[in-house]
């Protein structure tokens, strides 16, 4: 009876209201993204055939670029929180998404997108339940990951008037 009903529910176009957020962020939460360290820098230029850093500049220029994300660089699911994240799922009264300080960019949507579709096994879409940081705008300075995670928090909220209960998974 109850399987019955469920499946109505869901094949219908019956939206329940949205009372539970979660909010997950990628690296170092859903997954140990592989960080800058030197083996991982001398892989990363024996790949890409670059013999300085990621862009050549700064460190963090790691973690914008999408390469550090694919073969033959690693991102085992933290296991504990893909738990948490298919439990949030599962309720129909919830919105479950995903946030990435990684700046976003055609080839690093792609990759961010493969990569957490396979430590979920959900679909992500961005704009929808994915987010990236967005790139800064020609002559505007980039903004940091924790102003911008607030202010989309600011945004879901006003986006969900029967919104009770906000989940945040963070490394941070």
């Amino acid at each position: 009876e109850l399987n019955t009903l469920w499946r109505q529910l869901t094949e219908s176009k019956l939206v329940l209201p949205v009372k539970h957020l979660h909010i997950f962020d990628m690296d170092g939460t859903l997954a140990f993204s592989p960080g800058p360290t030197p083996d991982n820098k001398d892989l990363y230029r024996y790949h890409t055939r670059s013999w300085t850093s990621p862009h050549g500049k700064k460190p963090s220029d790691w973690w914008n670029d999408p390469v550090t994300l694919r073969h033959p660089f690693k991102a085992p699911p933290i296991k504990s929180t893909i738990k948490a994240y298919h439990s949030a799922h599962s309720d129909p009264h919830s919105k479950v998404i995903v946030m990435t300080g990684r700046r976003d960019s055609e080839g690093m949507r792609d990759t961010v997108k493969s990569v957490v579709d396979n430590l979920t096994g959900h679909e992500h879409e961005h704009g929808k339940n994915l987010f990236l940081k967005p790139a800064a705008r020609p002559g505007e300075k980039e903004v940091k990951a924790d102003d911008w995670k607030v202010e989309m928090l600011k945004r879901f909220m006003g986006e969900h008037p029967d919104l009770k209960h906000i989940h945040i998974w963070d490394d941070r």
